[in-house]
């Protein structure tokens, strides 16, 4: 009877363990396509942010470059809602917080670029204009930092 119960318990241990395992595997390939789809969105707001420059450096029409404005801030906007309530649903002391709070910071510089694209637009100095350049490219390149150190996380992880 004591075999019994010792084979018993050491079963059930054995099956919780394992569907403990199981779900944690789910929830990490969950997150890490969530944080993919994140990075993918990011990415493609980078080019468009560069088209745009482009835009800019060409002396395009004002009304077509704040259209590509309003566009790129509306899909910061949407993406940092997104990311937002995404990482409100992680638990606080969740190790899964990190790469979305990095990703957030990331969307937040693409932002901060933007802006300076729009001071830009509405600057005729060509100092003010270099200088403004100067963060829009420290901006830009500190959004790609946070986006890479996420991918190597990602990838180390696999």
């Amino acid at each position: 009877m004591k075999f019994k119960h010792l084979f018993l318990s050491l079963f059930l241990c054995l099956i919780i363990f394992s569907v403990s395992i199981h779900a944690s595997t789910t929830s990490n390939d969950a997150h890490k396509q969530v944080l993919e789809t994140y990075i993918s969105k990011l990415t493609q707001i980078q080019k468009e942010l560069s088209s745009l420059s482009d835009a800019l450096n060409a002396k395009n029409s004002k009304a077509k470059c704040n259209i590509g404005f309003n566009f790129i801030n509306k899909q910061l906007d949407d993406l940092l809602q997104s990311m937002n309530t995404y990482s409100d649903s992680l638990a606080s002391n969740s190790p899964d917080q990190k790469e979305i709070l990095l990703l957030i910071n990331a969307t937040n510089f693409l932002k901060c670029a933007l802006l300076e694209l729009d001071d830009i637009s509405c600057n005729s100095s060509s100092l003010d204009t270099l200088l403004i350049l100067k963060n829009y490219f420290k901006f830009v390149d500190l959004s790609e930092q946070l986006i890479n150190t996420v991918n190597e996380s990602l990838s180390s992880t696999s």
